[in-house]
């Protein structure tokens, strides 16, 4: 028998964990030389919440990041202004 265990944040569809599940038992099947009934793999979805990475909770990493700005290009950039130009240059012709 082999037991394969999948930690992963929640979320993810059937049709994803179904995938996954179909993949893991060919590849153990395959290089184990095992039945397919003796293979079993759980999917553990944690809440993002509950999970952290270098001392930060993915969830409130994921409303930092959300919550973040865009940085607009700068306008005085020597790329800005030959964009600038080659846009005026193309409306002059």
């Amino acid at each position: 028998m082999a037991t394969v265990i999948v930690n992963t944040t929640a979320g993810k569809t059937m049709a994803q964990k179904r995938a996954v599940i179909a993949e893991i038992t060919d590849t153990v099947e395959k290089h184990f030389k095992l039945p397919r009934g003796v293979i079993r793999v759980y999917v553990n979805e944690v809440a993002r919440t509950n999970v952290a990475d270098g001392g930060v909770i993915f969830a409130e990493r994921d409303k930092k990041a959300k919550a973040k700005p865009k940085k607009a290009a700068p306008t005085n950039s020597a790329a800005a202004k030959k964009r600038v130009a080659a846009k005026s240059k193309a409306k002059a012709k």
